[in-house]
């Protein structure tokens, strides 16, 4: 990384540590007091900033990754409520509603698991689960249509795949198309 004001790097590194929690970049900013301008400069101006954005992000879908698996697989407790209002856990001798720690009513809860997020975990990380299709076009009376399928990649930090690949090797031809 090209040289920076300490402050500088303080600014950047902490939009980085946000990035990696948030996975958003707008909140990430002001989280970390830094603004588009400074996220401009950082792309034009530090060296390996694209890297560390890409790290930073890699880092935010890791744990969303984390967080769907375990709302998946092990669930979360949610409160339990009858016409809107919860349902406190009581005294089975007295009746009265029981108190936690704090002296706050505990309130009856159940673990739901996401059968939803369970299948787009699997699907995510086996092949054998994921959904298969095909579509087959043809034109008047069966003929064949001429298809092109083009798609571009658009990474977090706003360029394409194609601003990453290595220049093609210089032409020598001439301003007609021919061999100068």
């Amino acid at each position: 990384m090209s040289q920076t004001p300490a402050h500088e790097d303080k600014l950047l590194r902490s939009f980085l540590r946000h990035y990696a929690k948030k996975g958003a970049v707008g909140p990430s900013l002001v989280a970390a007091g830094a603004t588009r301008d400074d996220l401009r400069r950082w792309q034009e101006g530090v060296e390996g900033f694209e890297g560390m954005l890409r790290d930073s992000h890699e880092d935010a879908v890791d744990e969303a990754v984390a967080e769907l698996r375990l709302r998946a697989v092990h669930g979360r407790d949610s409160i339990l409520f009858h016409g809107g209002t919860p349902i406190w856990r009581r005294d089975p001798r007295t009746g009265d509603v029981l108190l936690d720690d704090n002296f706050e009513p505990i309130a009856y809860t159940e673990n739901e698991r996401s059968d939803s997020l369970l299948a787009l975990y699997v699907k995510a990380h086996r092949a054998e689960y994921r959904e298969k299709g095909s579509v087959e076009l043809s034109g008047p009376g069966g003929s064949s249509i001429p298809v092109a399928i083009m798609t571009e990649f658009v990474l977090p930090d706003g360029k394409s795949m194609e601003d990453y690949e290595q220049p093609a090797a210089e032409s020598h031809e001439g301003p007609d198309g021919g061999q100068a």
